[in-house]
């Protein structure tokens, strides 16, 4: 997949995160929520699409960035719940660890020991991650859920960016109209939050 879909996919969580919040934390979103919801439901399937070859297009790649966009939002949502009785940096310190256990086992199966000028890159990226992740969870704890989430799209004009850049990528006619059902869709959730709060 290019990395704008990829991105766009995995941060699809504004899509779900109402429902989850709902659920979960008892926050009922607006009745304004849902039309904006179904389109970006109808962007997502632009994006994936399902009935147009499906192992040539999104296939497997396109089921894993949206899965990572419903396991986001049930993460954005259990932070905001532990927000209530945790602090930011405890908060983060039990997404590293668990996350690091998860992802423990299926690297010890490929491990490849990095080059000094890798390691100085790994520390880089997992700097930048930490500060982002504080700055994150702190935003969570001060905000609505649903709220903080549709903010993160600016992740996918980056990310398009990034591809256009490195790798030349540029997207079809399908996915550009999804992503911007998509990152429409989120926007109108963050204006109805806003406008209920």
């Amino acid at each position: 997949m290019q990395l704008a879909s990829a991105v766009l996919l995995n941060y699809s969580q504004p899509l779900f995160l109402p429902f989850i919040a709902w659920i979960w934390l008892g926050e009922r979103p607006a009745a304004r929520i849902f039309p904006a919801v179904i389109i970006g439901f109808l962007g997502v399937l632009l994006i994936l699409k399902p009935g147009l070859g499906w192992q040539g297009q999104a296939g497997w790649a396109g089921l894993a960035g949206l899965a990572a966009g419903i396991l986001a939002a049930t993460s954005m949502a259990a932070i905001r719940r532990m927000s209530d009785t945790e602090p930011t940096v405890r908060i983060v310190m039990y997404f590293s660890v668990l996350g690091t256990l998860v992802s423990a086992f299926p690297a010890i199966a490929v491990w490849q020991t990095p080059t000094p000028a890798q390691w100085w890159a790994l520390f880089g990226a997992g700097g930048i991650a930490t500060a982002g992740q504080l700055l994150l969870t702190r935003a969570y704890s001060l905000a609505p859920a649903a709220h903080i989430g549709a903010l993160i799209y600016t992740t996918v004009l980056f990310a398009a960016l990034i591809g256009w850049i490195v790798w030349q990528e540029t997207p079809d006619l399908l996915s550009a109209i999804g992503a911007t059902a998509v990152i429409c869709a989120a926007l109108i959730v963050v204006v109805t939050r806003r406008q209920r709060t």
